[in-house]
């Protein structure tokens, strides 16, 4: 949709260390998160974590974003533990 076409343009943009690029890469795993689209959303949501470990806020998001994915499509409710459990231990 429109969302997805406008966080790819800003991602094909943005400086590939900023902060924008980092919120674009978050706004697209939430996007295939919610169409269904898990490894995909994992994906994305991993290289928020990899790329920009030091953008706190956007990194936060993406760990919790993790835990509702490996909760809701994964069915996973240990990974989902750990991955809530690293929000509360890496970003107080």
């Amino acid at each position: 949709g429109g969302a997805r076409r406008f966080y790819g343009l800003l991602l094909k943009n943005a400086a590939p260390s900023g902060p924008l690029a980092a919120q674009a890469t978050l706004r697209l795993g939430v996007l295939a998160s919610q169409t269904g689209e898990a490894a995909v959303a994992r994906d994305l949501l991993q290289s928020v974590l990899q790329k920009w470990p030091k953008n706190l806020e956007t990194a936060a998001e993406a760990q919790f974003q993790l835990g509702v994915l490996y909760e809701t499509l994964f069915k996973n409710r240990e990974w989902a533990t750990r991955a809530y459990d690293a929000v509360l231990a890496n970003y107080p």
